[in-house]
């Protein structure tokens, strides 16, 4: 990573957020990690933080995009439509099912949170606020319950920030999910409710700023391709050159290339 900064003209350190609560709800495929974008404010004394998600391609000058005004909001972050209504949840430990939204509500949210729930892939924070308001202390009170299970970080961003998020065009965070999420009828309706976000999306599809790969990696080989598997390869090339990195990737995207029936379709239209 050094390396790589040192390329394109900038210096990148490497810091370790302060300790917070062994109760930290963790999978698998989730660790501890996924907490420390809640606490980036106390490791640097910068007035703004722009968070990005490890699996997520800037295509475009964002100088704009991050040095923007927050409008007096703690934080700023692109809606998804997880939080859909009528979405069904199993709970991991418990194994008692729930509506997605009453989970929300129940740990801190607001009737309605399905038409603002963000992603936190990618995030403009406040540091200035955060630090004034100590919200790491409330942050690590809330992880150190295990009730937020789902997605736990971003859960616990939607829960204590509701009605207090900028919300952004999904050009900032594109995330590959929605060609799987169109096909689900709820997820349809929804789109159809909020119909500017639609709107957005179709307008930056074929070339986001920022494209977020949720669920559908382009690095791992098993998982369906899609359209911006190629600018995976393309920024393979440019940051690692003809390296084994390099080979690999090139690889696994004529794996899927050549293997039948691995590309989602990449159409978002509404039936």
């Amino acid at each position: 990573m050094r390396e790589m900064a040192h390329k394109a003209g900038v210096e990148v350190a490497f810091k370790a957020p302060k300790s917070f609560s062994e109760n930290a709800h963790t999978t698998e495929l989730l660790s501890r990690a996924m907490y420390h974008r809640l606490f980036l404010h106390q490791l640097t004394d910068r007035k703004r933080i722009l968070y990005l998600d490890g699996d997520t391609i800037i295509s475009t000058d964002i100088t704009g995009f991050a040095t923007q005004n927050l409008e007096g909001k703690p934080i700023a972050a692109v809606c998804s439509p997880g939080a859909f209504p009528g979405r069904m949840v199993k709970h991991p430990i418990t194994g008692r099912e729930e509506l997605f939204t009453d989970y929300l509500v129940r740990m801190g949210a607001e009737t309605g949170v399905e038409n603002s729930y963000i992603n936190s892939g990618v995030l403009l924070i406040d540091a200035d606020y955060w630090r004034a308001h100590e919200v790491h202390i409330d942050f690590a009170k809330m992880i150190a319950t295990g009730e937020f299970v789902y997605a736990p970080d971003q859960d616990l961003l939607n829960a204590y920030f509701y009605g207090r998020i900028k919300l952004l065009s999904p050009n900032w965070n594109f995330q590959t999910s929605l060609f799987h999420s169109f096909k689900i009828k709820d997820v349809q309706i929804w789109m159809k409710a909020n119909a500017a976000y639609y709107n957005d999306i179709l307008g930056c599809q074929h070339s986001p700023a920022i494209i977020h790969y949720v669920y559908f990696k382009p690095w791992q080989h098993r998982v369906m391709k899609t359209g911006f598997d190629k600018t995976y390869l393309i920024n393979c090339f440019k940051c690692f050159g003809l390296s084994s990195f390099f080979a690999r990737a090139l690889r696994v995207y004529m794996r899927k290339t050549f293997r039948k029936g691995n590309t989602i379709s990449m159409d978002l239209s509404l039936e």
